[in-house]
């Protein structure tokens, strides 16, 4: 039986992947793929087990577990001759795992942080606008009219952490590092800084009327787009460990 074996560290060579296998079965060859320009690996790689209820018991033990720092996922190989004889794996072979692997953390990758701008931004609304400085708010008008429609604001909040979790994904392609997620968080944070406290206020009053809702405003946002850029950051942390090893 051939096994694949996905979100391999970097710094795993086709040894340490053998004698992780040795315990649970008969290892025939181990084998992880290079980029062909750079000799780096790619992060994946394949075992062959010689017997395939050995396999289904290394795949059952293993699939989830932690690996040089890394949680491992251990599936059968869907091609059995993914390991070739001369050390060279198959373009259909790399673009289905390689593929399917990376699809897959994509998704959880824009659900996490999806989720954590809801998480970070309804408490802290709540927190700062209406416990912390609700004077400040009341009295320039800001929930004139009445408080928003409640499915209607988590409709929006959803789209904007939706939207900015996506954005960051395709244009942050490997430097996923703290100050590259803060430095994409900032830049977003500025452009609705300019589309919301701008005119919600400082466009249709003096400034000097108010200074205090326009400065507190501006921190709230400060401190929003800050947690969000951290948790941007943490969520794509692996892709900051390949560039660090890649580099």
């Amino acid at each position: 039986m051939t096994i694949f074996v996905g979100n391999l560290s970097y710094k795993a060579s086709e040894q340490d992947l053998k004698r992780l296998f040795e315990s649970y079965g008969d290892v025939m060859s181990a084998y992880i793929p290079k980029h062909a320009k750079t000799e780096d690996p790619k992060g994946y790689g394949f075992v062959k087990i010689s017997l395939n209820e050995e396999g289904l018991r290394v795949i059952e033990t293993l699939n989830g577990t932690l690996f040089m720092g890394r949680e491992l996922t251990i599936e059968e190989a869907k091609n059995r001759n993914a390991i070739p004889p001369k050390g060279r794996v198959s373009a259909v072979a790399e673009v289905d795992y390689r593929g399917t692997a990376e699809a897959g953390r994509s998704i959880k990758r824009v659900f996490l942080g999806t989720l954590g701008y809801i998480v970070i931004y309804f408490p802290l609304a709540v927190l700062w606008h209406n416990i912390l400085f609700p004077e400040f708010y009341d009295s320039p008008g800001y929930f004139s009219g009445g408080y928003p429609n409640f499915l209607f604001g988590f409709f929006s909040i959803f789209l904007q952490g939706l939207v900015l979790t996506v954005t960051y994904g395709q244009f942050i392609s490997s430097d996923a590092t703290i100050k590259t997620g803060l430095k994409y968080s900032y830049t977003a944070g500025i452009f609705l800084w300019t589309c919301h406290v701008v005119p919600s206020y400082a466009a249709k009053h003096p400034l000097s009327s108010n200074i205090t809702y326009f400065s507190l405003e501006t921190l709230y946002l400060a401190i929003q787009f800050t947690l969000f850029g951290c948790v941007l950051s943490f969520i794509n942390r692996s892709r900051s460990d390949a560039s660090a090893y890649h580099n």
